[in-house]
């Protein structure tokens, strides 16, 4: 609640749009993967909110961000 959002432009080399090319790692890893946005955006939500805040009850669903 007492963070300060600052607004920023862009550098130049910043992409608009983000998503990784993962065909190195199919290729030489075998590796792709096996858990859905839909399902893994609130998984990591989860994740980080335990690890940044030591939070073990999620408040991802108060906040709507495991309505994906």
């Amino acid at each position: 609640p007492n963070a300060k959002i600052e607004f920023r432009p862009n550098t130049e080399d910043d992409p608009h749009m983000r998503k990784p090319d993962i065909s190195k790692a199919k290729e030489l890893l075998g590796w792709q993967p096996t858990v859905s946005l839909r399902e893994g955006l609130p998984r990591m939500v989860t994740d980080f909110r335990l690890r940044l805040f030591g939070d073990t009850k999620s408040n991802a669903d108060k906040s709507g961000a495991a309505a994906v």
